[in-house]
């Protein structure tokens, strides 16, 4: 694995052809955190009934069953709690489950798969929807 995908990735692989594109040519090295998958789910059960929700029910369910969850554990809790000490530190406020995500991704030597490089300051990050990494 190299890669772990953000939510806001993840809900516009169907919308748009470049974040697909990315997402099937990098396939065998992407991992899901699980709070990204209940990011997903919140989002899904928020919908009204309808296509947007059935849509992106059916892509999260598809996205389950291709690529492997990454549970959060004492590796990610510590690298979360440095994580989140540094970021404090530089004076910045992090959002709690994309610090989680960023925890997740620099446990295992990830690389965040993002259009929100702000979300995830000091993180090896991509931006798919650029084609370009983003440096912090």
């Amino acid at each position: 694995m190299r890669y772990i995908l953000d939510t806001n990735i993840i809900s516009k692989r169907e919308a748009f052809q470049r974040a697909r594109n990315w997402i099937h040519g990098h396939q065998d090295q992407i991992a899901l955190s699980a709070f990204t998958v209940a990011e997903m789910v919140q989002g899904i059960e928020m919908l009204p009934a309808g296509s947007k929700r059935t849509g992106l029910a059916s892509v999260l369910n598809e996205m389950l069953d291709e690529y492997p969850v990454l549970p959060f554990g004492l590796r990610e809790a510590q690298a979360w709690g440095a994580y989140a000490a540094g970021q404090v530190a530089k004076g910045r406020k992090i959002a709690v489950l994309d610090s989680l995500i960023a925890a997740t991704a620099m446990a295992h030597g990830l690389w965040v798969v993002t259009e929100n490089a702000r979300d995830f300051p000091d993180v090896d990050q991509i931006n798919p929807m650029i084609e370009k990494r983003a440096d912090n």
